[in-house]
C-alpha cells in the first residue's frame, strides 16, 4: 500500500518540522477520518478503542502503532480473501 507508506513518511516529516497538526492525538483521528471510505470497519473499531482509552485516561497508541495495526489488519483481510477464493473455486 503505497499510499500508507506516503502517509507515514509525510507524518514523520511533519513531526521533524514540529508542526502543531501532528501533536497529541490529532494525527490518529485525522488518519481514521482519512480511511473512512477505504475501511469503515477499522475506522469504527479503532475510534471506539481511542475513545475508551481517553475516557479511562489511558495512553493512546502512537501513530506508528496505529499504522502498524492498520497494515496488519489489511494484510489479514487480504490473506483471508485469498483463502476464501480458493475454497469457492472448487
Amino acid at each position: 500500500m503505497t499510499w500508507l507508506q506516503d502517509w507515514e513518511t509525510t507524518y514523520q516529516h511533519a513531526v521533524a518540522l514540529k508542526l502543531p497538526d501532528v501533536e497529541h492525538e490529532r494525527p490518529l483521528y485525522d488518519f481514521l477520518r482519512a480511511i473512512k471510505s477505504n475501511d469503515a470497519t477499522f475506522l469504527d473499531t479503532y475510534f471506539i478503542r481511542l475513545n475508551q482509552k481517553t475516557a479511562k485516561l489511558k495512553p493512546l497508541p502512537t501513530m506508528s502503532e496505529l499504522l502498524k495495526e492498520f497494515r496488519n489488519y489489511k494484510r489479514i483481510l487480504t490473506e483471508e480473501s485469498k483463502e476464501f477464493h480458493l475454497f469457492t473455486t472448487f
